[in-house]
């Protein structure tokens, strides 16, 4: 590395290294009662991070707030470093009204920093600002999490699912705390007191400094304010220049690539923007691009091979006039920057909309003549769809295709791809598309109009009737009586089909039996079938009501039912006897007479392999 660059981020770093321990500056800090926190407390004083009393104390016993504990995290992570001024101004462009919102008379640039930085949510100043939570006092539980979320950990402890803590009150550590606190003590910043950790304790002004102290050492953060040059992805390497020198430095798959606030790609930062190198001892943490406009004054390698693109990448002003960034694709990595009309016109997700409305990714109509552009209509990379329904799911062709009817009039009807890819979600449970059907509800998310996600929902019924009619054709049908009235069901190929409880088909179902349809949406999923003339011990009694020996079967009547059930001859041969135990053959049967058959179901037919017959008298 650079030995400039590297003495600049060495200097940065000084600050945060352990001070000397000496007689403390605050008059109420007793070098032996408060020997263990008497260091850290004049080591954050001096840098900054902490400030006494007017009357020359510290009070190290007063409790801290809530608010309190968020800003002094917030200025370990660099919130107060002269480097990051243009990065404050971009909190406030965008977090500025959400402060404002909180009613503070301090704090605010300390959370627009935690928010821009991502360590921070809005529900998180729900639970420690609002409604006069940033005056209550910060428990010991609550500065776990917030300690975490400052040293950007939060996504590493609670994939964490191992918890060994040894503390003596581990088991009334609350539940949702336990990652938290899992981490904050595997880094050394909080080590309980007198073996229990206390999440329900408040923290002292005294406590605060000696976990700030932690913090500073472990992060080591330094900013670096510089411009970007290049990279060179193969060697994982960024070029910059800092105060006029060229530096090479590595970066790793953790490091944070940003553009004017919203996480990006390092190629969507153009060669000669101002940036700010954030450094965790060694480690490029991130690379802060704050204005993304080439710097005159350094030489930018002309770049080859730009192309008009559809892919919004950022925007520059000039005067009056904005240059937008724009690119083919979103693997494109040269970036081609156009002029607008003054005021151009812009529409985003068919509203009317400004250059700020739009994200880097976003997908842009332009109409260009004399090439400057003369209006922008902007759709987001990515839409959400809720409480949507699937009209159809087409899955035979190239493509999936699906098409939703809904209640916002932009969506409704419209056909998407699906992504080869996509997440599928039903009734909370991992599915496949086969699995999805007409009428279910969806919440779909899509990328540039393709599908990438899908979580939908079905309502379940069970409907059983009598089969009046089968339909065999591409799109088999399936018409049951229920209760006097007739519906039609289309059955979709993986529709499972069991006859008395026997794996079987569609094609197997007769009319007259009593068919069971478990129905998801307005798909059939199963049919559960029981053959209307088989008892539960196969076998067929009833009355003859035709006897065909060319085709070897006869017609059955059963129960003087009004649907005679077939009844074939077995190919294996079938014994015919009558009561009294005589061998007859199957011309010996006539209609009336009354047969006992014993044998099997196949194919949706009954096979007798034993025919009892009582002549008619």
């Amino acid at each position: 590395m650079n030995k400039k660059f590297t003495a600049i981020l060495i200097s940065t770093a000084m600050i945060c290294a352990s001070a000397p321990a000496f007689a403390s500056s605050f008059s109420d800090v007793d070098d032996q009662a408060y020997a263990w926190c008497v260091d850290h407390i004049d080591e954050m004083a001096q840098i900054g991070y902490v400030h006494g009393y007017e009357d020359g104390t510290f009070r190290p016993e007063n409790e801290i707030t809530k608010l309190e504990g968020i800003a002094l995290f917030s200025r370990v992570m660099g919130s107060e470093d002269p480097a990051n001024e243009q990065v404050l101004e971009l909190a406030y462009e965008q977090y500025g009204g959400l402060i404002e919102s909180c009613d503070l008379l301090w704090g605010g640039d300390e959370l627009a920093y935690m928010l821009y930085k991502g360590a921070f949510t809005e529900a998180d100043l729900s639970e420690y600002v609002l409604d006069l939570k940033k005056d209550q006092p910060l428990s010991r539980g609550e500065a776990a999490i917030i300690i975490t979320k400052a040293m950007g950990g939060e996504s590493e402890a609670l994939s964490n699912t191992s918890i060994s803590l040894t503390y003596n009150d581990s088991r009334s550590i609350p539940t949702n705390i336990l990652q938290y606190v899992q981490y904050v003590t595997d880094n050394g910043i909080m080590n309980g007191i007198d073996d229990e950790f206390r999440a329900e304790g408040t923290v002292t002004r005294a406590q605060i400094a000696v976990m700030l102290s932690r913090v500073a050492k472990v992060c080591d953060y330094s900013f670096t304010p510089c411009n970007y040059i290049s990279v060179d992805k193969d060697a994982k390497t960024v070029t910059l220049s800092v105060d006029g020198e060229t530096v090479v430095v590595p970066y790793t798959d953790d490091t944070v690539f940003s553009v004017m606030g919203d996480y990006s790609d390092v190629d969507y930062i153009v060669p000669g923007a101002q940036i700010i190198a954030h450094r965790s001892g060694e480690e490029l943490v991130a690379i802060e691009c704050v204005s993304n406009e080439p710097d005159e004054s350094i030489e930018i390698p002309e770049e080859k091979g730009e192309k008009l693109s559809v892919i919004y990448s950022g925007y520059t002003t000039k005067g009056k006039i904005i240059q937008i960034k724009v690119k083919d694709d979103e693997t494109t990595k040269v970036v081609k920057t156009l002029d607008c009309i003054e005021d151009v016109p812009i529409t985003y997700q068919d509203g009317t909309a400004t250059i700020k409305s739009l994200s880097t990714g976003d997908a842009l109509e332009i109409v260009v003549e004399d090439g400057v552009v003369q209006s922008i209509d902007a759709t987001a990379k990515t839409i959400k769809i809720s409480d949507a329904t699937i009209d159809s799911l087409d899955i035979d062709g190239a493509d999936v295709k699906m098409t939703i009817s809904s209640s916002t009039a932009k969506y409704n009807g419209t056909t998407y791809v699906v992504s080869s890819s996509a997440s599928v979600k039903k009734n909370n449970n991992k599915a496949e598309l086969s699995e999805l059907y007409a009428g279910d509800t969806v919440t779909i998310t899509t990328s540039y109009n393709i599908i990438t996600d899908i979580v939908a929902t079905s309502k379940k019924t069970t409907k059983t009737g009598t089969v009046v009619a089968v339909t065999i054709a591409d799109q088999p049908t399936l018409t049951v009586d229920i209760s006097g009235k007739e519906a039609t069901y289309q059955i979709p190929t993986n529709c499972a089909v069991t006859i008395d409880k026997a794996d079987a088909s569609i094609y197997d179902i007769r009319v007259g039996d009593t068919a069971t349809l478990s129905i998801e949406s307005e798909a059939v999923t199963a049919i559960a079938v029981s053959s209307s003339a088989v008892n539960a011990t196969g076998s067929v009694e009833g009355v003859v009501t035709a006897v065909n020996t060319s085709y070897g079967f006869i017609g059955v009547r059963v129960d003087d039912g009004a649907i005679p059930y077939t009844v074939f001859r077995s190919a294996k041969g079938t014994t015919i006897i009558n009561a009294e135990g005589k061998t007859l053959d199957l011309k010996s049967i006539s209609v009336g007479d009354t047969v006992e058959c014993k044998g099997s179901v196949s194919n949706g037919a009954f096979t007798a392999t034993l025919i009892i017959v009582t002549k008619a008298k």
